[in-house]
């Protein structure tokens, strides 16, 4: 049996599918983490 040997070369379409994802899921969860903040300052500075 022949041992593996990697290309090292990764598609084009892997890699902007990787990049939009990555942009996307950190976009999401930035969003979300600046509301959950904006929501805790908000409920403790009231007093």
């Amino acid at each position: 049996m022949k041992t593996y040997q990697p290309s090292n070369i990764a598609p084009s379409q892997g890699v902007a599918i990787l990049a939009a994802s990555s942009l996307v899921s950190g976009v999401a969860i930035g969003g979300a983490t600046a509301f959950i903040s904006k929501f805790i300052y908000r409920k403790h500075t009231r007093d």
